[in-house]
């Protein structure tokens, strides 16, 4: 009866590290191919994000349809922050029109519920169309965020992917909408 016991425990261990070798495989090309972390760096995303939060996100892999609300990480290359990623509000989408006027956001000409932002933003600025395969993005706390205002629409490509797991620290986890 001992050696069937043995016998057991054996393969019970051989089964135990093909789970656990699944498991950390199905980890890394999970990782590696459709989902990615990223630490907040500013507090321009107040107050969905603090300094030092932490989210994953899924990456496009090109593939990305924007969608007014999104929280999206995206790589800006510009001879200031070269290769940052940023994270930054989807504004506004391909082909419409966008105006900022006594700190409104305005799209063709209707006025943006953004039950989200931090406070009132101070400017204007002038109303334009946003080029096809461009967005417009905005952080949360427009007072102390660069974003489109500055920069202008960002090609879509650039963005890296979007936000769906708030996870650090652990008293502001939640699923991102």
């Amino acid at each position: 009866m001992s050696e069937k016991t043995e016998g057991s425990r054996g393969t019970s261990l051989i089964l135990e590290i093909v789970i656990l070798l699944t498991a950390l495989a199905a980890v890394v090309v999970l990782r590696l191919y459709f989902f990615q972390s990223s630490e907040v760096i500013s507090r321009s995303m107040q107050p969905a994000f603090n300094v030092g939060d932490r989210f994953i996100y899924l990456r496009t892999q090109g593939e990305y349809r924007p969608q007014r609300g999104d929280i999206v990480s995206i790589q800006y290359d510009d001879t200031l922050m070269t290769g940052e990623e940023l994270v930054k509000r989807v504004v506004g989408l391909p082909g419409e029109e966008i105006g900022i006027y006594s700190g409104r956001v305005y799209i063709n000409g209707k006025k943006l519920d953004e039950p989200y932002i931090k406070e009132p933003m101070t400017g204007d600025s002038v109303a334009y169309r946003i080029p096809e395969k461009m967005i417009f993005v905005m952080g949360d706390n427009r007072n102390n965020s660069e974003d489109s205002r500055v920069w202008g629409p960002m090609p879509v490509a650039s963005v890296l992917g979007c936000a769906k797991l708030a996870f650090w620290p652990l008293s502001r986890f939640r699923i991102l909408r």
